[in-house]
């Protein structure tokens, strides 16, 4: 790894070709200079178990012959075979032990394995990818020592690390977090372990490293997911787009996940009936073979309509679009306007919105989504609440309107009630009521 004077970046040269590997000195040009390094040893078969990724081209007159293993460097030096052999026969040559897999190389390996395993149905990464990428990361320090070799005790010094260093938003990281990103170390020992690539009282040993526990350390509690007040959220969706404000009532009234409302389609909506089916084909436990089905009341039904009318001939096109939005919000801002428009200005094409450097998607993230509730609450100054809020506010809903836990449950679409009882919590009036009752 090498200094750019120039412009303070890292980078480095593998067979002649050069990369840069960002600001020099910080933690992402190390992991990155870590990552080629592994791949190019994985590539040449240096690695053991793995052969070359890369295999020599066929010609049209044939497969060319496979070029010879590099010679790996020994402690001694290379002695030049005699011009006239003695009359006694040599030694048969030893190949030399195989290299010890490091745990950069076992990160590397393991990313490529997660890049198929943590796959959506549509193609896209899960989150859980990025969080294994979060646990490699935290593995910084321990990347050349063999993977063999790393135990309870360096896990235990990732651990206090953890806890003493602060994230990328400048706070100290949350003992949950923490406690997640352990758990993903030990998956990806568990990983090498079970493709033989380790041994396996590796990952034994390092089950023996408990999470840390509320009150016994130093990392900061989350403070518990409440409902949101719909009060709260009507003093909200003034100050939000039309087709945002409408997803937010969406998700307020069926319960379903902020992230899969983003994604609705006409053609998984079976209309039909005074109440519709919503039947997804990709949610979050797909993988766990769980069918997911979303009622879709009276009232959810007025504000889907209008979408529903819009995408008649595209069944497959996105309910809620941030294409749409953008193009209904400049219509708006074009008809608010107050000064006449000039004849160059109206004689101007409107530019295609596929040519901006970053166009709206065809869908809301749960980022994005975040990013125009925050602001929001911000311009109507009210407290900040997130989008998951509301499923918690659609199962307690439930549960208080007679339902009890089971009606929560169908509801919120969980297989287990003790998930349930996260999201739907007891509303304290009702523990009041009964303290009037019965104490």
């Amino acid at each position: 790894m090498r200094l750019h004077k120039g412009t303070g970046h890292a980078r480095v040269r593998i067979n002649g070709t050069e990369h840069w590997l960002g600001k020099f000195g910080s933690p992402e040009a190390r992991a990155a200079y870590d990552r080629l390094v592994a791949e190019y040893l994985v590539a040449r078969g240096a690695v053991p178990g793995m052969g070359q990724v890369n295999a020599p081209a066929a010609t049209e007159s044939g497969p060319t012959e496979p070029s010879p293993p590099a010679e790996v460097s020994s402690p001694t030096p290379r002695v030049a075979p005699p011009t006239n052999p003695p009359f006694a026969p040599a030694a048969p040559a030893t190949n030399p032990p195989p290299m010890a897999l490091t745990v950069a190389e076992l990160c590397v390996m393991y990313l490529e394995y997660a890049k198929t395993h943590y796959v959506l149905a549509d193609g896209r990464l899960s989150s859980s990818y990025d969080g294994m990428v979060q646990a490699v990361n935290a593995l910084q320090s321990f990347r050349q020592i063999p993977a063999e070799a790393f135990g309870p005790r360096c896990l235990r010094e990732i651990m206090d690390r953890l806890v003493h260093e602060k994230g990328r938003n400048g706070k100290p990281r949350p003992r949950k977090s923490i406690n997640r990103i352990i758990k993903r170390i030990r998956g990806l020992f568990k990983w090498g372990a079970s493709m033989e690539i380790i041994p396996a009282q590796t990952w034994h040993a390092l089950l023996t490293i408990e999470g840390l526990r509320r009150g016994r350390s130093a990392a900061p509690e989350l403070p518990p997911v409440r409902a949101v007040s719909d009060d709260v959220v009507k003093a909200t969706l003034p100050h939000l787009p039309k087709t945002v404000a409408d997803l937010v009532q969406f998700i307020r009234l069926t319960g379903c996940r902020p992230g899969e409302a983003c994604q609705l389609q006409p053609v998984d909506i079976e209309q039909q009936g005074k109440v519709w089916k919503w039947t997804l084909k990709s949610h979050k436990n797909t993988w766990r073979d769980h069918e997911r089905v979303i009622m879709i009341g009276p009232r959810a039904q007025v504000i889907l309509k209008p979408y529903l009318d819009r995408l008649a001939k595209r069944p497959h096109g996105f309910c809620f679009s941030p294409r749409e939005s953008e193009k209904a919000r400049n219509a708006l801002r074009r008809a608010a306007r107050q000064s006449p428009m000039t004849p160059s200005q109206a004689a101007r094409q409107a530019k295609p919105i596929q040519s901006r450097r970053k166009p709206p998607r065809d869908f809301f993230t749960d980022a994005s989504l975040n990013r125009c509730i925050r602001r929001a609450c911000e311009k109507a100054k009210v407290p900040r609440w997130t989008p998951m809020q509301l499923r918690h506010s659609a199962g307690t809903e439930a549960r208080l309107a007679g339902g009890g836990l089971d009606a929560a449950q169908v509801r919120l679409g969980h297989k287990h009630a003790n998930i349930t009882e996260v999201y739907a919590e007891l509303a304290q009036e009702k523990a009041a009521e009964l303290a009037l009752k019965l104490g």
